[in-house]
């Protein structure tokens, strides 16, 4: 079964965590192709090249270097493709992005057409409502998502809301809900209680005191400020924050911990390489997630809740989108824009230190059990093995796995 997976946030070795075990699967010829260079979360990045256990194909892209991540499409995609003759295409693009458009396009036209597995992490039902009644997008886009729906085979979804928002726009093929995020568990582990505290006394100078902790992008969307809120209502309790990562709201948020009192307490770290993640994770004793569902978007995964999990670190998040199925019982979960609930569960695990354990612990157990590599590319192999046997059927509907994920 030869598979060619063809994915732009494949350029970052994170996103490849799964790629190895799935091509090291029995009958399976793994084949990756990705931009040579993309614009990621605002850098420019040029293609990582596997560890040698699969075939990588870098390509020159269209809009590669500005990232526009529904606008850019591939040069030479169409000889690559018919010397690839590949039995299932699984293309991690969203539905109205060209180069879905280009790859089903050149992949009809062969004698023998393979399987289009398409994944989307969609969860606004209101989408395209983003754009402005000017913008192209808001016209464009629809039209292009009806016409990918029509001549797929398989749609996968990384969100719950994923298939009642195809469902409406009309998909009646098969749905598979199955989240395409997996941990490096050679990177991220539990250090020694030595080298934790260690690390702490070197990032932040008291390696007794519990350590809070955020790391992603600085914007309102990921609620950045109910943190900083919530640990103002407990300036009497001993603790110590670090904020990674930089955005758009930087200075909002560094002059809210300037009016609080808190710059003694409260570090801003800005961007750290990937390698030192691992070695932030460690350092933490709880890592907060505090998202908010806005007009511009909700959280569709939170990949920091299970870095942190795998770290054997004790994680908190809010309600938002995918959060709580990710955590499950494995975490504490708060009610989105609720500073003061945050408050009172970060109160709980700074008091607690047993409590905070256990649930460190329990987000270990859940991180190695469903979000290791080996455990994704399983429930990706899977779903292949149904697609190529014909099964039409649902392979395991939205409320089916996320009580496996629970």
């Amino acid at each position: 079964m030869r598979i060619v997976y063809i994915s732009h946030s494949a350029v970052v070795p994170t996103y490849h965590t799964f790629f190895a075990p799935l091509a090291q699967s029995p009958g399976i010829d793994f084949i990756l192709i990705t931009p040579e260079q993309y614009k990621e979360a605002g850098h420019l990045i040029t293609a990582y090249r596997g560890d040698g256990s699969y075939q990588v194909v870098p390509l020159p892209v269209v809009f590669g270097k500005s990232g526009r991540q529904n606008l850019h499409f591939y040069k030479r995609l169409y000889p690559v493709l018919w010397h690839l003759q590949p039995d299932i295409l699984h293309l991690h693009e969203e539905p109205e992005s060209l180069v879905t458009l280009q790859a089903i396009s050149i992949v009809r036209q062969f004698p023998k057409r393979p399987k289009i597995l398409l994944v989307s992490w969609r969860n606004l039902p209101d989408y395209y409502q983003l754009w402005r009644r000017w913008q192209i997008q808001r016209y464009l886009y629809p039209r292009l998502t009806q016409w990918t729906l029509r001549r797929i085979d398989h749609l996968c979804t990384g969100t719950r809301e994923g298939e009642a928002i195809f469902r409406a726009l009309g998909y009646v093929g098969p749905i598979t809900y199955l989240p395409h995020h997996a941990i490096d568990t050679k990177q991220f582990f539990p250090y020694s209680p030595e080298r934790r505290r260690a690390l702490k006394a070197e990032l932040l100078g008291d390696p007794a005191t519990v350590t809070i902790g955020y790391v992603g992008r600085l914007w309102s969307l990921k609620g950045v400020d109910l943190l900083i809120r919530a640990l103002a209502m407990l300036r009497s309790l001993p603790w110590q924050a670090v904020l990674v990562g930089s955005g758009r709201d930087e200075q909002w948020l560094r002059q809210m911990v300037e009016e609080a009192g808190l710059t003694h307490r409260i570090r801003f770290f800005g961007v750290v390489p990937p390698e030192r993640i691992p070695e932030i994770m460690n350092a933490l004793d709880v890592l907060v997630l505090p998202s908010r569902t806005t007009q511009e978007g909700k959280e569709q995964f939170g990949r920091v809740l299970i870095e942190a999990m795998a770290c054997r670190t004790a994680v908190i998040g809010s309600s938002s989108g995918e959060i709580p199925v990710v955590i499950g019982d494995a975490g504490l979960v708060f009610p989105e824009n609720d500073s003061e609930a945050l408050a009172q569960q970060l109160r709980s695990l700074i008091e607690n230190s047993q409590r905070r354990n256990e649930i460190a612990e329990r987000g270990y157990r859940r991180a190695l059990h469903l979000f290791s590599g080996e455990a994704v590319a399983q429930k990706i192999r899977t779903l292949y093995e149904e697609i190529m046997g014909g099964n039409d059927h649902v392979v395991g509907d939205g409320a089916e796995q996320q009580r496996v994920l629970r």
